[in-house]
């Protein structure tokens, strides 16, 4: 009995150590339901328990399932994210019937990016957030589409405190409550999902992970690569709108991202660089000696708002000419097409086409060289080249300074001055919130008067025809009755409003020449819409010219005898500066010496090769020409000068000169609530101050809407309160 009892006794210990032996890891489920038992046993449940052991169930299932499940994630995240972006299903649809190959390439990025989650301990975490980064991105470009034709890109990034500035003119208050509560909600949910998802136990799997995601990313790049090579997928993406239309957002949006500043050209180096202003200058010197009599008029540039004759869009009906002088103008000066870089939005990329003369479309996906290199680059520009010919240059924008940076590439492009809307005393505004532009026509005066000669250069920005436009109700004097074939009341209002804010920049214009014509001075006036309005409309729809094609006229008082001619944003310098028989940069040597309009190979390398040496590279051209430095560019044209300060009714007076609604009454450094007069007189109530004493320093500094100093007085008082 006892060798029984014995071997029954060796046999339970073998059966337990063999047990043991065989027993695997804890799993990290089995972890949560013995803390579940546990915490039952005792009846204490902490919230989400029981999704937290569901989740954690996840975890057993093998590695592969994890990256299969990624690949079904991706797809349905990019079926969603075409919808989002085409803002209809049947279009998403007929992109992935048409566009398979590109589709596959769309799902390959966020399958991909998913896949790096699996890198991480809390995986099921990552895996999400990836995934939710990618809707949300896709639903601000959904959102974005409902306000302009111009699609989400990395860009926007840059100019989100533009964007947060503008939320009153876009969103009611409701709506930025809405928004805000809603990314407070976001977050919160993501902090306490970090919180509750479990971390994998064991093996991650780790390094099969980063093979698979590596694989990916090159099984991206070698499709892209042969899908560009075969002409399905192209590289140019200066209709952003037409790039995201064509070959999806998760493609175009990574792309935005990436691609920054201008590539490095293949053949870059000194050598070249000089081979090709030796051939320009050869070129230029026949032009020096051919050129006729030098002109030097005021030259004016008028950039108008998303300004175009409606006529030019079927389906819509005006009772009046919208837009009578600027046709008046078409007739009887030079004039035609102008081909801009952007639908709807992108007014910064036009402007900069035009006064310097490159192509931002040699920048990246989407890029503003406003917002990036041109902020602290100095760069050729018509400011620069007409400063050596003796000019004075202006910059003007009915807008915030800060908007698209212009308060620092400004300088950079060799302003003299910068006019904005913080030094214009006497704005009216739309009903969308938006400076009116009939006030131009006298800053514009100023800076003629500023000078002795007449000699200047005014580069002028209007903004009156910007969107949101109105769906309720025209919203606005109307000057113009509109109609439309189908009958939309929606799109009735906002091209009814649209359309009166065209009349009347139109009635700016007319008063601007007729201002011109009274002074008597030589004038060269440059008139052209930046862009198409950000509306909803049909490419279809317009039945004169194409959607990315404004119109322009040079009115002028010299007898410019020029042939009616259609041309790009970046060729108008190089136009300009012939037609007055002036000095020219070198981009504009580079239009003469390189257009083709049969073959623009030569013409673009020539381009992408001196933007990128002048902007990115070694500055090989500085060996050839003078250097381009920033201008100590003043804010306004005139200072703001304090006279005098006094306590009077418990109010502080501060009298001067050049006071705007935007001057700040600044006592010992601390900043007052301050109420505009006149430009002589502004105020500081009882209320907005504790005291002021005899030695207080009093100073008046030009402020922004988001309490940016632009500049300060040039002088300072101190009080006497004796005097």
């Amino acid at each position: 009995m006892s060798s029984k009892k014995n071997r029954k006794h060796h046999n339970n210990n073998n059966k337990n150590y063999i047990d043991k032996k065989i027993q695997p890891e804890k799993t990290v489920v089995e972890d949560a339901v013995e803390e579940e038992s546990e915490e039952s046993a005792t009846e204490v449940k902490g919230p989400f328990k029981k999704l937290k052991v569901k989740i954690s169930a996840l975890y057993e299932a093998r590695n592969y399932k994890w990256i299969f499940a990624c690949f079904i994630l991706a797809v349905v995240e990019d079926v969603i994210l075409e919808i989002l972006g085409r803002r209809s299903f049947v279009g998403a649809v007929k992109f992935i019937v048409h566009s398979p190959l590109i589709f596959f390439i769309n799902i390959l990025i966020i399958f991909g990016s998913l896949l790096l989650g699996l890198l991480f301990r809390k995986r099921l975490f990552f895996v999400f957030i990836f995934g939710f980064l990618w809707f949300v991105m896709g639903f601000i470009n959904f959102i974005l589409l409902g306000y302009r034709i111009t699609p989400f890109s990395a860009i926007d990034f840059l100019m989100a405190m533009d964007v947060i500035s503008m939320m009153d003119i876009y969103f009611s208050k409701f709506q930025q409550i809405l928004i805000f509560v809603g990314i407070g909600v976001a977050v919160f949910f993501v902090i306490m999902l970090y919180i509750w998802t479990p971390k994998i136990i064991g093996k991650v799997n780790r390094l099969v992970n980063f093979l698979v995601a590596v694989g990916v990313f090159m099984l991206i790049y070698v499709l892209t690569t042969t899908a560009t090579r075969l002409g399905i997928i192209s590289d140019d993406f200066s209709n952003l709108g037409n790039a995201y239309r064509d070959y999806g957002f998760a493609y175009c949006f990574s792309n935005s991202i990436i691609d920054i500043g201008i590539s490095k050209p293949d053949n870059y180096s000194e050598e070249e660089v000089d081979g090709l202003v030796e051939r320009v200058d050869s070129d230029y010197q026949i032009y020096l000696r051919n050129r006729g009599r030098k002109q030097t008029p005021n030259i004016i540039i008028i950039q108008l708002e998303s300004f175009m004759d409606i006529s030019r869009m079927q389906g819509i009906h005006t009772d009046i000419d919208s837009v009578p002088n600027f046709n008046k103008f078409m007739e009887e000066y030079p004039s035609g097409f102008l081909t801009v870089p952007s639908i709807g939005a992108g007014t910064a990329n036009v402007e900069c086409e035009v006064i310097t003369g490159m192509r931002t479309s040699m920048f990246g996906a989407g890029e503003y060289p406003y917002k990036t290199v041109l902020t602290d680059t100095p760069c050729e520009s018509l400011a620069q080249i007409l400063g050596r010919q003796g000019y004075t240059s202006f910059a003007m924008h009915n807008n915030k300074a800060y908007f698209y940076s212009r308060h620092e590439v400004y300088n950079e492009l060799g302003f003299d001055y910068f006019v904005s809307q913080e030094y214009m005393p006497h704005l009216s505004y739309t009903s969308a919130g938006w400076a009116k532009d009939y006030d131009l026509v006298d800053e514009i005066k100023k800076c003629l008067d500023h000078t002795e000669t007449d000699d200047d250069f005014i580069h002028c920005i209007s903004v009156q025809g910007h969107g949101k436009y109105p769906e309720d109700a025209v919203n606005t004097v109307e000057h113009v009755h509109v109609t439309r074939d189908d009958g939309d009341t929606v799109l009735e209002n906002q091209y009814g409003y649209y359309v009166n804010m065209c009349y009347e920049m139109d009635e700016m214009i007319g008063m601007l020449k007729d201002m011109l014509d009274e002074r008597g001075e030589d004038y060269v006036l440059f008139i052209y819409g930046d862009h198409l309005p950000s509306i909803p409309f049909e490419m279809s729809d317009i039945v004169v010219g194409n959607e990315l094609q404004s119109e322009y006229v040079i009115v002028n008082n010299i007898g410019l005898d020029l042939p009616d001619r259609d041309m790009a944003t970046y060729e108008f310098s190089d136009y300009l500066l012939t037609a007055l028989n002036m000095d020219k940069g070198i981009y504009q040597k580079i239009h003469s010496s390189f257009y083709n309009p049969y073959d623009d190979t030569a013409y673009n390398d020539a381009l992408h090769l001196i933007q990128y040496d002048m902007l990115y590279g070694e500055q090989y051209i500085y060996d050839s020409i003078e250097e381009y430095k920033p201008k100590n560019m003043m804010m306004g044209i005139y200072p703001v000068v304090l006279k005098d300060v006094v306590l009077s009714n418990n109010q502080i007076i501060v009298h001067g000169n050049n006071f705007t609604p935007f001057s700040t009454v600044v006592v010992n450094g601390e900043r007052l609530v301050t109420t505009y007069m006149n430009e002589n007189t502004i105020i500081v109530a009882r209320e907005e101050f504790d005291e002021l004493k005899t030695g207080d320093v009093v100073a008046v500094y030009q402020i922004d809407m988001e309490k940016h100093v632009l500049s300060t007085s040039i002088n300072e008082l101190i009080y006497d309160a004796g005097y």
